[in-house]
């Protein structure tokens, strides 16, 4: 995540460590297309005050709406905006039709992993055009160990990998 701002808020994300660029910062940048997708392709998302979203497309040029990494208005506090984007994911399906998403990390619960286990499957669900008549089966994959079996309709055998 990194910050683009006013002096307040880029003091804000120095304070804690997170990347940040001020207007100045960004005249730097010359509109130069590889320099400024060399140094945004870290960062998955970014926030931009109020004040800068306007000048966003005459310091950097289009480049940011082209690598799909338009920075977001903080529209209220800077921490309920960190924890908001936190909790973004971004899903992404190509031609296969298994998707693939991150719904957890080591640090959470058992609770709040079911919590977001729910939440993205509601949320693909709705996407399908039947809902969950288009689901064959979730599993769980942790990054190390066997795939989980959460979730298959009734009468349909599951091959065992």
């Amino acid at each position: 995540i990194a910050v683009l701002g006013s002096e307040e808020h880029c003091l804000w994300a120095e304070r804690r460590g997170i990347p940040n660029f001020t207007a100045e910062k960004l005249r730097a940048f010359h509109r130069n297309k590889p320099v400024i997708k060399r140094v945004f392709k870290r960062f998955n998302q970014t926030l931009c005050s109020k004040e800068l979203i306007r000048q966003i497309p005459r310091l950097l040029g289009p480049a940011l709406h082209r690598m799909n990494n338009f920075p977001r208005v903080i529209a209220g506090s800077m921490e309920q905006e960190m924890t908001a984007l936190k909790s973004i994911v971004r899903i992404r399906q190509k031609r296969c039709m298994h998707i693939s998403l991150p719904v957890g990390h080591v640090q959470l619960t058992a609770d709040q992993l079911r919590h977001n286990l729910v939440l993205a499957m509601n949320f693909i669900a709705s996407l399908c055009p039947k809902g969950w008549g288009n689901i064959k089966g979730v599993h769980i994959k942790s990054s190390m160990g066997p795939s989980v079996d959460v979730w298959s309709p009734a009468g349909v055998a599951r091959p065992r990998r």
